[in-house]
């Protein structure tokens, strides 16, 4: 594998392939889940790094270094494990403040907030409702 690298690397910097200019990739923050496959990128050996971007293969799962793998894209537009078409454009940052599911925690806590004031509104207005029949009651006799 390693001689296919070195063969990549080189038409990587002789020639720019049309797939690495035509893929709008996206950006997002995820800590590298350890559990599937380790830190480091099949490709070259080297361990991702928090801080470092990579990618998954959408078929086999394994982590690869972006910069690895963009050079390796250009040269062969199939997963370097499984040899499936690459499909899953998103480059990950190996940080584990995903700011998305932040956003998403946070307005999922304001909506539970929200439905507790309601019943605490609805259990207020039932005590004082109680509490008027009971002072109404209580001036009949």
């Amino acid at each position: 594998m390693a001689t296919i690298w070195a063969i990549c690397k080189y038409i990587s910097t002789k020639k720019k392939h049309q797939f690495s200019d035509n893929i709008a990739w996206n950006m997002q923050n995820k800590i590298i889940d350890n559990t599937l496959h380790n830190n480091e990128c099949p490709i070259s050996y080297d361990t991702i790094n928090t801080g470092e971007q990579y990618c998954i293969c959408s078929q086999c799962k394994y982590n690869f270094l972006y910069s690895h793998l963009h050079t390796w894209l250009t040269c062969a537009q199939r997963c370097p494990i499984c040899s499936n078409k690459w499909n899953n454009f998103v480059i990950y940052t190996n940080s584990p403040f995903d700011f998305t599911n932040l956003a998403f925690s946070f307005i999922s806590l304001l909506h539970v907030i929200s439905k507790a004031f309601v019943v605490i509104g609805m259990l207020l207005l039932f005590i004082y409702v109680a509490s008027t029949i009971i002072a109404t009651y209580l001036n009949l006799i």
